[in-house]
């Protein structure tokens, strides 16, 4: 599976290029498998980098969303990622939006993680409002 954006961060691991390789890698259409041996590479490439580290592992996440294992374990991976301080909102934002516009994880897993994304610190209002959040415009009030 050649991917441009996996050269560039093979060439210069930062954070843009590992966010940008994980966004194409996403996109692409390929066997899970592929994707998984992808990100393999990348892992090896980031080292002892917690936050390049973090980004791939986020990035390898969204591409298992579409994988047959069963839901839960989806779920835990989802929410694992979700508590990975190394992750800015900007970065899950980013990913949530991408994981969204391609749907092809199951509808019941994004039902279920769109509860817990939506109701964290420094998410957009436009991304509350199209996971369901009931009051995008005052998410924490009581």
């Amino acid at each position: 599976m050649d991917i441009e954006e996996f050269k560039e961060f093979m060439k210069n691991p930062s954070i843009e290029t590992a966010m940008a390789f994980g966004e194409a890698i996403t996109k692409k259409e390929a066997p899970i498998e592929d994707k998984r041996l992808k990100f393999r590479e990348a892992f090896k490439i980031v080292g002892i980098n917690d936050k390049l580290e973090a980004i791939i592992n986020m990035w390898a996440v969204a591409s298992m969303l579409e994988s047959p294992i069963p839901p839960t374990q989806k779920i835990q991976a989802v929410r694992e990622v979700l508590q990975d301080e190394e992750l800015n909102p900007s970065m899950i934002e980013q990913w949530t939006n991408l994981i969204y516009d391609l749907n092809r994880a199951p509808k019941d897993v994004l039902d279920f993680i769109a509860i817990d994304i939506r109701n964290m610190r420094g998410i957009s209002k436009e991304l509350r409002k199209r996971l369901g959040h009931p009051n995008p415009e005052r998410p924490y009030s009581k």
